[in-house]
């Protein structure tokens, strides 16, 4: 990836899912603490991981073409 589309990356999909994030934490009185911010990373990197094993199966590899 380069430089460029990771910043779009983290733009347009990071920033506004903390934001939700937090935001929805504030407003329910939870306090942001190691635990919390742990559950967050565990639960989105089992989604992450999740979506894309989905997608290696739905794009299974296919061998080079012979010559």
């Amino acid at each position: 990836m380069n430089a460029a589309l990771i910043a779009v990356l983290i733009n347009t999909i990071g920033i506004p899912e903390l934001t939700t994030w937090l935001r929805g934490l504030h407003a329910s009185g939870t306090p942001v603490t190691d635990a919390v911010i742990l559950q967050k990373l565990i639960t989105d990197t089992n989604f992450i991981e999740s979506v894309g094993n989905a997608w290696l199966a739905a794009h299974p590899v296919t061998p080079p073409p012979a010559p």
